[in-house]
């Protein structure tokens, strides 16, 4: 019993929680690139919905949604980067 009180007492979830958030954060900043590219095609806008259904440009329902996404989601992603950079370094740091 003392040795798994010991070994959880050392385990801080910390440093994998800090990777887990970037790596999502990366995920979410490549889906808006993928928006970001389909908007600049139609001109800086996103495609209508009519557009999306009768165009002659085929894109999947996840280019469709992520391009109607706003320049708000790069502040979002930006936040949860410096959020898991920080907890990955405080759990560097405490191992």
């Amino acid at each position: 019993m003392g040795l798994l009180a010991a070994a959880s007492a050392s385990f801080n979830p910390v440093g994998p929680l800090g990777a887990s958030v970037i790596a999502g954060a990366l995920v979410v900043l490549i889906a808006f690139l993928i928006g970001a590219n389909e908007r600049r095609h139609w001109g800086g806008r996103p495609p209508t919905p009519q557009e999306y259904l009768h165009g002659k440009r085929k894109m999947t329902r996840v280019q469709y949604s992520t391009a109607q996404w706003s320049q708000m989601v790069l502040v979002g992603v930006g936040v949860a980067m410096v959020l898991g950079i920080a907890m990955l370094a405080v759990g560097l740091s405490s191992s």
